[in-house]
């Protein structure tokens, strides 16, 4: 007697070989997403770094150009004396601040905003005052109220507390995907224009 037996292969997959497998090729993906990923906010971090470090540097060399134009719209034709015909090294000549940053050097210093547009800004008491907008045309950074803000803020300080010499101080603070972050310059400025001959 002739009798049929149907044999089952067993070559196919169990759920479980399946499970395995998949969770494999999870963990064989996982490990260079993650370096993607860290990659990506690495570059992100250093974009916001470099940006804050030549807005602080912006605010410096601001400081620098209003304090060097005005002695040299003060010097008369021969660059030897004040216009007013006072020598050059007369008191606090050299020492240029606007209002809203303390004004005289006898005066304390406050926070305040500067931008390549000639704006001040008084920040002492509030700081949304120096928040730095971007402009559609030239210069394209501000801190006056433009086509688009950004998350920066440069808060300038000169300190006129020693006698022939500035501390000056540009920091920029933002709000980063690592949460608050800042970057501060700082230099000092020397009378130089004190000791021309008369």
């Amino acid at each position: 007697m002739l009798t049929n037996h149907h044999q089952q292969s067993d070559s196919g997959f169990s759920i479980i070989e399946a499970l395995v497998a998949i969770t494999v090729l999870l963990l064989a993906f996982a490990g260079p997403l993650t370096i993607v990923a860290r990659g990506l906010n690495t570059a992100l971090l250093a974009q916001e770094n470099v940006t804050a470090f030549f807005l602080a540097q912006e605010g410096i060399e601001l400081v620098l150009e209003r304090r060097d134009s005005h002695v040299l719209d003060n010097l008369d034709d021969n660059n030897k004396k004040i216009k007013n015909g006072a020598p050059v090294d007369a008191p606090a000549f050299w020492q240029w601040r606007p209002s809203e940053c303390g004004g005289a050097p006898t005066n304390a210093s406050k926070a305040c905003g500067l931008d390549i547009a000639g704006n001040v800004a008084d920040c002492s008491s509030n700081m949304d005052n120096c928040d730095i907008w971007k402009h559609s045309g030239l210069p394209h950074w501000r801190i006056v109220s433009s086509s688009e803000t950004t998350k920066y803020n440069r808060i300038i300080n000169i300190d006129m507390s020693v006698s022939d010499s500035a501390h000056i101080t540009s920091t920029v603070t933002w709000d980063s995907f690592l949460g608050a972050k800042d970057f501060t310059a700082e230099t000092y400025i020397y009378n130089v224009y004190g000791h021309l001959p008369i």
